[in-house]
């Protein structure tokens, strides 16, 4: 039996040769494009009066997509209320600004999810879920931006939700440059110090050795990466993922916790805290912390990979398919 589970994996791997699947997309919402125009909608605010999503054909607005049927879309949503309108509070006066709970949800959940949030702004309901259909949403939260009543830019849930919604909307309006915006949001590394390019040259050793099988030596390495500089991100993951491996998930645990203290957005220390969550028994929020990467990263393989043993492990076998198919074609490709 147990030789029949370590062989599941592989057998499902290859089955995705016969799978019809979907790729990722790298915007969030399916129905809709930039440079479409808005689609003509409803939805209602809390005493139950209509508002066309449509009617908004001047200006720049900006509209969050939320919903809050389980506990890890309660949490984004709250984290995008509050965040979001106080990265745009500069330009509240030059924008309009929408939320939208697009699962129907009864107003009282609405004004729980605001409230947490500190959100005091308008608030409505998709009552019928024809928003939820008409701009085809497909992370939940997501923003919209529109000007002048036409798509200009869509936005899943990343760790960087606020500040991307900021700069297009400062590019919009004229008030930055789009090279000004890609420069504060991937500012220039710094030269590294000679610790870290020790640890570095350490840690490239340890992937070598993890590659080939030998875990001593990589776990050997990992740690003379870290006496060389102990913040060293990629050098605490790999200790993370040979603690893994060895089924110690408190000490991966610890590990990964180090890499989110010095870099909590870095690609590598999203995936391993993922699979720390999956260890843990938290498969949902595994994939929750995981999925919008498949938005903002469509061409790494180890994210399509990654969610594929979290779809697996959660039973989803369709999607399992789908996202080992894709790590498999990128794999093809150099991706």
């Amino acid at each position: 039996m147990r030789l029949r589970k370590k062989r599941y994996g592989w057998m499902l791997f290859l089955l995705i040769f016969a799978a019809e699947v979907v790729s990722a997309q790298a915007f969030p919402f399916r129905a809709v494009r930039k440079g479409d125009p808005l689609p003509s909608v409803a939805v209602e605010d809390l005493s139950g009066k209509a508002v066309a999503l449509d009617s908004f054909k001047k200006g720049v607005v900006v509209v969050l997509f939320f919903g809050a049927d389980s506990a890890i879309k309660k949490k984004h949503s709250v984290k995008a209320l509050r965040e979001i309108p106080r990265a745009l509070s500069d330009v509240a006066d030059k924008i309009q600004f929408l939320a939208v709970d697009v699962l129907g949800e009864a107003p009282e959940v609405v004004k729980e999810v605001a409230g947490q949030a500190g959100f005091d702004g308008p608030l409505y309901v998709d009552a019928d879920k024809k928003a939820y259909k008409a701009f085809g949403v497909f992370v939940m939260p997501s923003v919209l931006v529109a000007r002048d009543g036409k798509v200009e830019a869509g936005y899943g849930y990343t760790h960087n939700f606020a500040e991307l919604v900021k700069g297009e909307v400062e590019v919009l309006l004229g008030l930055k440059t789009r090279e000004a915006v890609e420069a504060a949001l991937h500012p220039k590394t710094e030269e590294k110090s000679t610790g870290e390019k020790e640890a570095m040259r350490y840690c490239n050793l340890g992937e070598s050795m993890l590659k080939k099988g030998m875990i001593p030596q990589a776990e050997d390495a990992f740690k003379k990466a870290l006496a060389s500089d102990g913040a060293y991100v990629p050098a605490l993951l790999g200790m993370a993922r040979i603690a893994l491996a060895k089924g110690d998930v408190t000490q991966a645990e610890t590990y990964v916790k180090k890499a989110e203290a010095v870099s909590p957005n870095d690609l590598g220390t999203v995936l391993v805290g993922a699979r720390v969550l999956a260890a843990r028994k938290k498969v949902d929020e595994a994939i929750a912390k995981v999925l919008p990467l498949a938005l903002t990263h469509p061409r790494s393989r180890e994210v399509n990979e990654v969610l594929g043993r979290l779809y697996e492990q959660k039973g989803d076998l369709s999607k399992a398919l789908k996202y080992y198919k894709k790590a498999l074609d990128l794999c093809r490709k150099g991706g």
